[in-house]
C-alpha cells in the first residue's frame, strides 16, 4: 500500500501546472485568509446535540466536521505537491493539533510544554457525534501517554543530534512524499498529518493566529479556530449582537489559488453558519 494513496491530476490548469516549477515547498508559497463565521445558530445545535447524545460537543468538533465536509465537495483543494505536480489525495483525512494539559495550564513551562495531534482517517465518513468521541478518545490517550500520533518522529529527533535529525527528516520527507513508499513498518506512520491540519487558538485566549506549513507535512491548508466573541454586526440594515467564530487559514498557494480559497470560504461559511440546515 502506498504511503499515500490517490492518483496523479492529469488535467490540470496552467497555473497549477507552473507553480510547483516556481516554487518549492511550502516554505515560500504560502498565503493567509481571515473569516468572520456568525456561530449564534451553532452554539444553540451544539447544546442541543450535547445534550441529545450526552456527549460534549464544542466547536472544534464543528470545525472539523464542517472542513472535512468541504475537501468532499472540493476534492481539487485536497491534495499535495510530489515531484514538481500536484496530486489529489483520495481520502479526506485531518489532523487536529492537541496540546497537553500543561500545555494549556497558566503555570506551564512554556519550553517544555508539548503538542500532539490526532489523524482523522476518511474525516468526512463521520458524523459528529462520532467524531467527537474519537477525538476526544485519542486526546485522552495521549495526554496519558497510551497513544500519539506523533511520538515517533519525537522519539526520532530526542536520539540525533539537530544536524543528523534534519537531515533524517528530509530523507524519510522525500521517501515517503516524493517517492510515495510507506514507511509504517520501520515505524513511521502513513501520511502522519493528512491533508489539512484544525488548530483551536481560542482554547488559549487566542482570537487570530496563523500557523506556518511545515514543509514535512505535506498539507494544503491549516484551519485556526479562534476564540468565540459577541460582536455588533448589521443584519437586514439593525445593528444586533451575534457570537462571532474567527476562522485563519493558511494555505500552500502552489495547490490552492483565490479562486480555491474563497470556494472553499464560501462551503465553510454556510456549514458553520447553518449546521442544522446544512446537515452537519
Amino acid at each position: 500500500m502506498a504511503n499515500v494513496p490517490g492518483q496523479f491530476v492529469k488535467r490540470a490548469s496552467t497555473w497549477r501546472m507552473l507553480a510547483p516549477l516556481v516554487w518549492g515547498q511550502p516554505n515560500d508559497s504560502t498565503i493567509y485568509g481571515i473569516l468572520d463565521v456568525d456561530v449564534s445558530r451553532a452554539l444553540a445545535f451544539l447544546e442541543q446535540k450535547t445534550a441529545e447524545t450526552g456527549s460534549k460537543l464544542t466547536l472544534t468538533h464543528l470545525v472539523t466536521r464542517a472542513l472535512a465536509l468541504t475537501f468532499k465537495q472540493h476534492p481539487d483543494c485536497n491534495a499535495y505537491v510530489r515531484r514538481g505536480r500536484i496530486y489529489q489525495r483520495r481520502d479526506v483525512d485531518l489532523f487536529v493539533l492537541v496540546a497537553s494539559s500543561e500545555a494549556t495550564s497558566p503555570t506551564a513551562n512554556d519550553m517544555s510544554a508539548d503538542l500532539s495531534g490526532i489523524r482523522v482517517a476518511c474525516a468526512d465518513g463521520l458524523n459528529l457525534a462520532d467524531l467527537a468521541r474519537q477525538l476526544r478518545r485519542s486526546a485522552a490517550d495521549i495526554r496519558t501517554g497510551t497513544r500519539d500520533a506523533v511520538a515517533p518522529l519525537k522519539r526520532f529527533l530526542r536520539a540525533f543530534p539537530p544536524f543528523l535529525g534534519r537531515i533524517g527528516l528530509r530523507i524519510a520527507t522525500y521517501l515517503q512524499y516524493e517517492l510515495n513508499l510507506n514507511l509504517s513498518r520501520f515505524g513511521l506512520p502513513r501520511d502522519t498529518f493528512g491533508g489539512a491540519i484544525v488548530s483551536s487558538m481560542g482554547m488559549l485566549g487566542i482570537r487570530y493566529g496563523f500557523s506556518p506549513l511545515v514543509p514535512a507535512m505535506r498539507l494544503s491548508c491549516l484551519i485556526g479556530v479562534g476564540r468565540v466573541e459577541e460582536r455588533p454586526v448589521a443584519v437586514d440594515g439593525q445593528v444586533v449582537i451575534r457570537s462571532i467564530l474567527p476562522l485563519t487559514a493558511t494555505l500552500d498557494h502552489r495547490v490552492i489559488d483565490g479562486a480555491q480559497a474563497g470556494r472553499l470560504a464560501t462551503t465553510l461559511t454556510r456549514l458553520l453558519s447553518d449546521p442544522e440546515g446544512s446537515g452537519l
